[in-house]
């Protein structure tokens, strides 16, 4: 188990750890951006409700002491904590800017010049100060995401923006304050910083009725009150409590990280990761484009895909499987420590980033990268996952990352694939089968050995004679229309191409049922694969609710014939007539027929 070296654990509270003078708080260039939302209120309001009585205890800071930068400053670099203190600093910069925009209101210089000691005494916790008391600079070295909005709202602060909008509404109304805030900073061109403002208006429209008893929608005005509520306010800070760990290097501090957040649970393993990999790169590399720019294309990857945790995994899963086939299964919970184990310089990160936005984008690239006379690799990609089948993205991510595989084998292995599926679907095969074999077809694709990975399919596949009986018992009616039509448009590819013909369109084809399904229909033919025909979308509306006579004659006038798969049923049934004898049998004969070519037409 890895060491840590020398650790200070101080207990401080808030204003104690934000008065130190001369001490810089740095957010590393790894960090993620600011993110809190209501988080940011339930701290806000847990200030004023709590603290305000008792102590409150807000969880544990780390932070890497680094060299001195100057003569006078030194610098903490925030592993855990950036949140907290930013949405902090933004409160203490919202009551500083109210004191100074209040003071500006009243005639009485006693109260003016109360108000405007109060606000400088709180530009000492957010800014670095002179031996006079005059700001010189931030104690913050935000991170190059935030960096503009937060100088502006936290540092320079909104003072003059509100002024001028006082000049022409004469009175201080905090709600109507903040909307002309938000259509200021829009129109400078402040609105990607989405999260920061609105978190920093919503803190703004709130501290009014928290700190000054005084709701929102009405006037806020300067009185003694008020100045005593913000002294009330220093030692509130006072009582909010934390443990700053100090240590001396990177390792250690994220090292701690990691053992905190295991125990409360506070970062997902895509933050984990993102924090991994982006610290890696900030140790190796000095180049902040490089490092903002991975930043960006990990948050881009990862910000709205719902699929991201599995993909990196399947991707994991790829990577040990192309070396080993036999390695142990990887378990999801243990994403974060197989990055670790894996990634270690800035190249392995690159590397990975890149690979995921390959995989990521796996339709797209895999048309760009096998394109040529292969056009439909795309479409039995899409085909399979209208199956459904999730299994099947290992085997792509191997296509896309073992680059020496042909563009013709490439879809002999996933049309392969889409035939098995189609077999597990009918037969209801336990997809575990895959999963048990997966790292030996990943290792055969990355092998190129398509001998090898025919004979494992081979080994996995239902029977012939399973394939044939689940087939006839299949209940169409009860499943998915996506497999019955994915079923029957592979039976008519397989009739054409034993003609040498080629499919018309597969656009637009869909599932009818010849005889209706209807509560007064009692017959088992109705739920069977073959008392469905494979018709396009304009044909399927006029044969919908038709009785069986009207659907047979409305097919031979329509050509509905000229997919091979009908033509042979509606032969049969003209001799049925109407007969519903003569036609149920038909539907029997039809899926017994349709049974033997489905198991010729998946076969591997």
């Amino acid at each position: 188990m890895p060491v840590v070296g020398r650790i200070i654990p101080e207990e401080k509270s808030l204003e104690g750890l934000l008065s130190e003078s001369n001490r810089m708080f740095e957010i590393p260039k790894y960090q993620r951006r600011y993110s809190w939302g209501e988080e940011a209120l339930e701290f806000l309001r847990d200030i004023f409700t709590v603290a305000k009585h008792k102590e409150y205890f807000i969880g544990p800071m780390i932070f890497i002491d680094n060299e001195t930068q100057n003569s006078n400053t030194r610098v903490y670099e925030i592993i855990d904590g950036q949140q907290r203190l930013i949405t902090t600093a933004m409160i203490i910069a919202i009551i500083r800017d109210m004191l100074y925009i209040l003071s500006e209101t009243v005639d009485d210089q006693n109260l003016k010049s109360e108000a405007q000691s109060a606000a400088s005494g709180l530009n000492r916790l957010i800014l670095l100060t002179n031996y006079r008391g005059r700001a010189v600079g931030s104690k913050f070295k935000y991170s190059a995401y935030d960096e503009a909005i937060l100088r502006t709202l936290v540092d320079k602060g909104v003072v003059n923006w509100v002024h001028n909008y006082l000049v022409n509404n004469q009175s201080f109304v905090p709600r109507e304050v903040s909307k002309h805030l938000k259509k200021l900073l829009r129109e400078m061109g402040y609105g990607k910083y989405s999260t920061v403002i609105s978190t920093y208006l919503d803190l703004f429209e709130e501290i009014p009725s928290l700190l000054f008893g005084v709701d929102p929608e009405n006037e806020l005005i300067l009185t003694p009150e008020i100045i005593t509520m913000v002294d009330m306010f220093i030692e509130v800070l006072q009582n909010v409590k934390t443990v700053v760990l100090i240590v001396n290097n990177e390792n250690d501090a994220f090292l701690i990280f990691e053992t905190l957040n295991d125990r409360g649970v506070r970062l997902g393993p895509l933050d984990l990761i993102k924090n991994y990999l982006l610290m890696i790169l900030a140790r190796e590399t000095n180049d902040n484009d490089k490092i903002t720019l991975y930043s960006n294309l990990w948050d881009e990857l990862t910000g709205d895909n719902s699929d991201a945790e599995r993909y990196i995994w399947y991707y994991l899963l790829v990577r040990r499987y192309r070396d080993s086939p036999d390695s142990p299964k990887l378990s999801k919970k243990n994403l974060y420590s197989e990055i670790k184990n894996k990634i270690h310089t800035s190249e392995d990160v690159e590397n990975f980033i890149m690979d995921l936005k390959r995989i990521f984008e796996y339709k797209d690239i895999l048309r760009e990268k096998f394109p040529y006379e292969y056009d439909d690799l795309g479409e039995v990609l899409t085909r399979i996952e209208s199956l459904g089948v999730k299994q099947h993205l290992p085997l792509v991510f191997s296509l896309i990352l073992c680059d020496s595989i042909e563009p013709k084998l490439a879809f002999q292995y996933l049309f392969d694939f889409y035939k098995l599926a189609l077999r597990f679907k009918i037969t209801k095969t336990n997809w575990n089968k895959i999963e048990r074999r997966i790292g030996h077809l990943i290792n055969a694709i990355c092998s190129s050995d398509y001998e090898k990975y025919q004979e494992i399919l081979i080994q996995i596949m239902p029977s012939d004679e399973v394939t044939r009986q689940s087939f006839i018992e299949y209940v169409a009616k009860k499943r998915n229309d996506n497999v019955a039509r994915e079923v029957l448009v592979r039976i008519n590819e397989y009739i054409l191409s034993k003609e040498s013909r080629h499919l018309r369109s597969k656009q637009g084809l869909t599932v009818e049922h010849l005889i209706p399904i209807s509560s007064s229909e009692q017959y088992p033919e109705i739920d069977m694969l073959g008392n469905i025909l494979l018709v396009d979308r304009e044909l399927n509306s006029k044969l919908k609710n038709k009785p069986v006579p009207t659907k047979i004659k409305i097919l031979l006038d329509e050509k509905g014939d000229d997919l091979p798969l009908n033509k042979i049923m509606l032969e049969n049934f003209k001799q049925a007539s109407n007969d519903i004898s003569k036609v149920r049998k038909v539907i029997k004969d039809r899926t017994i027929n349709l049974a033997e070519l489905f198991v010729e037409a998946t076969s591997i």
